[in-house]
């Protein structure tokens, strides 16, 4: 096993969970006559359905797209994200902010020992969501 193919290997399903539009990653191995698959992740959504959560900071509620993607071997994720506001507190260098940014989090399996997140993880307060 080549370096690449133990790296990919070592992936994982979950790198496909903040990807909106990627259901499967396949490795294949094109250096032998008949090419054949080493190794493969795919993940399954469900509909999404529109939740209000309320934000510890400030109390804010917002609309959030709730999520929950499964992977071929039984693991699942419960996928939040919404655009929330963005505090006056927080700008970016030498770029335009909006009032609003999209954030996500995800809370699933059991060894997925951390709540992930993408986007400004402190604007969502995603370890204290209420649904």
């Amino acid at each position: 096993m080549d370096r690449f193919e133990a790296w990919f290997r070592d992936l994982g399903s979950y790198l496909l969970l903040f990807l909106n539009n990627v259901q499967t990653v396949t490795l294949i191995d094109l250096r032998r006559v008949k090419p054949r698959q080493l190794c493969s992740y795919a993940i399954r959504r469900s509909r999404t359905t529109t939740v209000s959560i309320t934000l510890p900071r400030g109390a804010t509620t917002v609309a959030a797209r709730r999520t929950v993607a499964r992977d071929s071997e039984g693991r699942e994720w419960l996928k939040l994200s919404a655009s929330v506001p963005v505090p006056k507190t927080h700008r970016r260098m030498n770029k335009a902010t909006g009032p609003f940014t999209d954030t996500a989090g995800l809370h699933g399996h059991r060894d997925l020992r951390r709540v992930e997140a993408a986007g400004p993880r402190e604007l969502l307060g995603i370890d204290d969501v209420v649904l």
